[in-house]
């Protein structure tokens, strides 16, 4: 059976003229260390989307997991990406 956990990103700093370069807020930082703690430690791979904040969230995941694992880049997760090609992908 394949299990799959879905992650928001964090509280960005407030809008940017480039929304993919919002970066996790100090109390963005804490709640996804927090929200992590409720994850299983052992996943075999964690894909983001390319903006930073949801790259940060997920190097957070990726940490503390056991072994500490990789970040995959997705394309297809940014705004406006196609599901279908998500799917692909898995």
């Amino acid at each position: 059976m394949v299990e799959f956990y879905l992650m928001q990103h964090g509280i960005a700093a407030p809008g940017r003229v480039d929304d993919a370069a919002r970066e996790l807020t100090p109390e963005g930082i804490v709640g996804v260390q927090m929200s992590v703690q409720k994850v299983p430690k052992a996943l075999d791979w964690v894909a983001s989307s390319p903006l930073v904040r949801a790259r940060q969230t997920a190097e957070i995941l990726a940490a503390h997991l056991s072994p500490p694992t990789a970040v995959e880049n997705w394309v297809e997760l940014a705004p406006g990406g196609n599901a279908t090609a998500v799917c692909a992908r898995l």
